[in-house]
């Protein structure tokens, strides 16, 4: 099977969506289709894979001047048209000759080639129900928003009717894009995975330490939807056994949760290390006693859409999760045999948990050696089998 991964994002290490895009590109082509991905020139994939590329996979980079002085003068700097122009040379010079199908996660660009004659079939893949997150983000009290958002609601179940089919992380985004689109199209849900190489490769010790001090990680981004602050929160409590690291974020972000910690009284127990080369996420997860997910309830993202690449490389990594006890975590994870959840946006609770699991080594040593077990069935390989078994039988 030929297939075509277009995403006009560029690939970037510190951006969870490229590692996510290219990890499911090099699957697909060593489970057996040769792929082609096209993304504008972006960072080394050796840098954000921290290995060479299946040799199936195939980049093809569509030259984007985005960042050149014209574009930034004309406020096009992020904005995704230079690239769709390029794309669009690209196939009129019959780049989609010779594939069978493509696979997007972009609303524009699968409108764009939703609209394309003699397009190969589209299969979209659906992280989100963007309309309801835009209702959620935006104020729809101004005609602005609401302009936007009817517009996004029309693209999104345009596209929707359009494709082949749509591969989903976690249910309810089929069951909520059914429900407001009756877009009745073939749907496959699919958890994230965990590139499993990676981690032979760094998971030579996973011994747990004693009781006494353990080490806390947060390895992410640091989106307020993420809940690091209920883990801040909960750390005055939780501070005579715990030292909280916090690895990831943007700049603003780690100087606002620096602040926070400084009021909270406890940021001689608390780091932030700022992000990570990619490559090495799996050596700050080694370094770690326990592994944190405090996604806040808050969020239809965090509550009903994220399917987290964290959580599979902490399980993969045989460590104790504390994550919060929300349906998208449920779908990964079970309560008390590879995961100790707690209520979510609740410190008390988190705090509560934090110090039980750090008394307790033979129940974290207990919950990595299940979680490393149960992670041993998601690797990229094996999704992205499953995504190309599904896709064949609707060709």
């Amino acid at each position: 099977m030929r297939l075509a991964l277009i995403d006009p994002a560029p690939l970037r290490g510190e951006r969870t969506e490229s590692l996510q895009f290219l990890q499911l590109a090099d699957a697909l082509a060593a489970a057996g289709a040769e792929v082609r991905l096209l993304t504008p020139r972006a960072a080394g994939t050796a840098e954000i894979l921290g290995r060479p590329v299946h040799p199936g996979l195939h980049l093809e980079f569509l030259d984007d001047p985005r960042h050149g002085l014209i574009y930034r003068l004309l406020g096009l700097s992020r904005s995704n048209k230079p690239f769709l122009a390029r794309l669009g040379r690209w196939i009129a010079a019959g780049g989609l000759r010779d594939v069978d199908a493509v696979y997007v996660r972009n609303l524009k660009l699968a409108e764009r080639l939703l609209a394309t004659p003699g397009a190969p079939p589209l299969f979209f893949h659906a992280h989100e129900h963007f309309a309801r997150v835009f209702r959620e983000e935006h104020d729809l009290g101004r005609w602005r928003e609401r302009r936007r958002l009817a517009a996004l609601t029309a693209r999104e179940g345009g596209v929707y009717r359009g494709a082949a089919g749509i591969v989903a992380t976690v249910s309810p985004i089929v069951a909520d894009i059914r429900a407001d689109y009756g877009a009745d199209l073939p749907a496959l849900v699919v958890p994230n995975g965990v590139d499993l190489e990676a981690v032979r490769a760094v998971r030579a010790d996973v011994a747990v330490r004693p009781a006494g001090r353990v080490s806390a990680l947060y390895l992410g981004s640091l989106h307020p939807w993420k809940g690091v602050e209920t883990v801040l929160r909960a750390m005055p409590r939780a501070r005579s056994r715990v030292d909280l690291v916090i690895v990831g974020g943007e700049p603003h972000r780690v100087q606002e949760l620096e602040q926070l910690a400084r009021e909270l009284g406890v940021a001689d127990c608390v780091r932030l290390l700022g992000p990570t080369p990619p490559a090495r996420r799996f050596e700050a997860i080694a370094a770690a006693d326990l592994a944190l997910l405090p996604l806040t309830a808050r969020s239809g993202m965090a509550s009903r859409y994220t399917s987290p690449l964290k959580l599979f490389e902490y399980m993969a990594m045989g460590k104790a999760i504390l994550a919060s006890d929300l349906p998208t975590v449920r779908d990964i994870v079970k309560p008390g045999m590879d995961a100790v959840l707690a209520a979510p946006d609740q410190p008390e609770a988190w705090a509560d948990a934090l110090l039980a699991l750090a008394v307790d080594a033979p129940l974290r040593a207990r919950l990595g050696s299940a979680a490393a077990a149960a992670a041993s069935a998601c690797g990229w390989e094996q999704r992205a089998a499953t995504i190309l078994t599904w896709m064949r039988g609707r060709l």
